[in-house]
């Protein structure tokens, strides 16, 4: 008689079971996060970015920056409030 655990596994991996894994990036448009969302782009993530687009950084339009990949869904908000 085959060893069940071996001939038929009961459990899958949780990546093996989930369509597509996501990820929240808080601070996300800047420098360091939008590689970060680029580099979890290339590994098949859905990335989801939250961050207050500070004038001081991002300039007073606070415009969804040109280098954040148009893949990354974006939410403007602040996490400190």
């Amino acid at each position: 008689m085959p060893n069940q655990l071996t001939a038929t596994p009961r459990h899958q991996p949780l990546h093996e079971t989930l369509e597509q894994r996501s990820v929240l990036i808080t601070g996300g448009a800047g420098f360091i996060g939008s590689h970060t969302c680029d580099a979890l782009l290339a590994r098949g993530y859905r990335v989801r970015v939250l961050d207050c687009l500070d004038p001081q950084i991002h300039g007073p339009a606070r415009q969804r920056p040109a280098y954040l990949d148009s893949r990354v869904e974006l939410q403007v908000g602040d996490v400190r409030c």
